[in-house]
């Protein structure tokens, strides 16, 4: 993941931070668990240590609020594994 982001960090800097990120993402076995989800994305966030990572935390009704306690907390956030309107 750091390699990755490395090589993409030029595209990153250039880009004002709009692009050039590399995604990884939190378990989805986490994904009905908003501490645990809010937990691994801090440590994946650090562990990467590149201002170019970009978590994907499960976009379900517990990941919500993980969702946002991350984005306050200045983590780069997406989220995944929508699959309906309602979601």
């Amino acid at each position: 993941m750091r390699a990755a982001c490395d090589v993409l960090a030029p595209v990153y800097l250039a880009s004002g931070g709009e692009d050039g990120f590399v995604s990884i993402e939190v378990s989805p076995h986490l994904a009905y668990d908003t501490q645990a989800t809010i937990d691994e994305a801090h440590r994946l966030f650090t562990a990467v240590d590149r201002p170019n990572v970009l978590v994907k935390i499960p976009g379900t009704r517990e990941g919500v609020p993980a969702i946002l306690r991350c984005l306050q907390d200045g983590l780069n956030i997406n989220i995944t594994l929508l699959f309906s309107l309602t979601q």
